[in-house]
Order: C-alpha cells, then sequence, then structure tokens
C-alpha cells in the first residue's frame, strides 16, 4: 500500500483504498476538505459531525435544532451512527446532537435498514459515501457490523419494507 507522509500520521494514498471498492471522486474530495479543517485526525465526535455536515452539506447548528424534516433527521442519525460505529454509546451519541440514547438506537437501525435495502437511492448513496469517508479517516474502527454487500450498489440484499401490509383473511366465528 502506498503512503504519504502527513505530519506524525501516515495516510493511505488518496487513491488507493483496500477492503473498499468503488472508491470515489467525492469521497477523496471530503477527505481533503476534511484536511483542511483539522490537519491531525480529531476524536471521533467532531470528526464524525464534520464528516455528516460535509456528506449531505447541512451545518451542525442545523442538525442539533429540533425538528423533523426530512433533511435533517437522516444526516443526524448518520452522524449518530458514525458516533456509534467509532466506538461512542448511544447515550453519549445522542447527546452530542441534543437528543436521547432511544433516538440513537432508532437511527442506527435505521441506517442499516438503508444498507440493507439500498433504498431509497440517494440516502444509500449518501450513507456509503460518509462510511467510505469514516474507513479513511478513522482506519481502527471497524466496518464489520455492516451487512455484507453493503458498498455493492448492484447487489440488492433484500427487498424494501413496505408500508401497507397485505390485508390479513381472517375466518369469521359461526
Amino acid at each position: 500500500m502506498t503512503t504519504q507522509k502527513f505530519g506524525a500520521m501516515r495516510l493511505p494514498h488518496p487513491y488507493v483504498m483496500p477492503g473498499l471498492s468503488n472508491y470515489s471522486v467525492k469521497a477523496s474530495k471530503i477527505v481533503e476538505t476534511f484536511r483542511g479543517f483539522y490537519p491531525i485526525t480529531p476524536e471521533p465526535i467532531q470528526g464524525c459531525s464534520l464528516i455528516s455536515e460535509l456528506v449531505f452539506e447541512k451545518e451542525y447548528h442545523e442538525l442539533v435544532l429540533r425538528n423533523r424534516k426530512r433533511e435533517l433527521v437522516f444526516p443526524r442519525q448518520v452522524g449518530m451512527f458514525l458516533l456509534f460505529l467509532s466506538g461512542i454509546s448511544f447515550a453519549v451519541a445522542g447527546a452530542h446532537y441534543s437528543r436521547d440514547h432511544a433516538t440513537a438506537m432508532h437511527g442506527k437501525g435505521k441506517c442499516l435498514n438503508v444498507l440493507e435495502t439500498k433504498y431509497p437511492k440517494d440516502d444509500y448513496n449518501n450513507l456509503t459515501l460518509a462510511l467510505r469517508v469514516f474507513s479513511i479517516l478513522y482506519p481502527k474502527c471497524s466496518l464489520s457490523s455492516l451487512p455484507r454487500g453493503w458498498d455493492n450498489t448492484h447487489q440488492r440484499i433484500c427487498e424494501p419494507q413496505h408500508r401497507l401490509r397485505e390485508s390479513v383473511k381472517t375466518v369469521s366465528s359461526l
């Protein structure tokens, strides 16, 4: 693996990333922007929130607001999910975004559901981009809890869950 020296750390070359296919140009641009903010990789609490800000192009103060707009909820859930992957508890991850631990647990489930079903497509693409950037910046954090094939866009793991269930036929009592 080719590396380049950056301060006291050795970083992977921007065009080589072992273990993940489809390393995109957008991920390298986000990593370069991240390096502009922090020359040395910060603690995961600051880094994960900055990753979700850069991927979804939302400010941190917008993600902390008390609202349920879809364009703010999913980036917040991704931020909490990245904090969970870095080994931070649900309580701390939720508190970083002014939420409780149950909201962080729900965000983890939502992100895993998007990774499994690969639906909706724009959320899936943004989430995989955030995970790729996260794996570059924090190589010691494991992505082994993710479903197999999460980064293969052409393979669907399971069908998306439909909101309307099929009507259940009941036998009437005589």
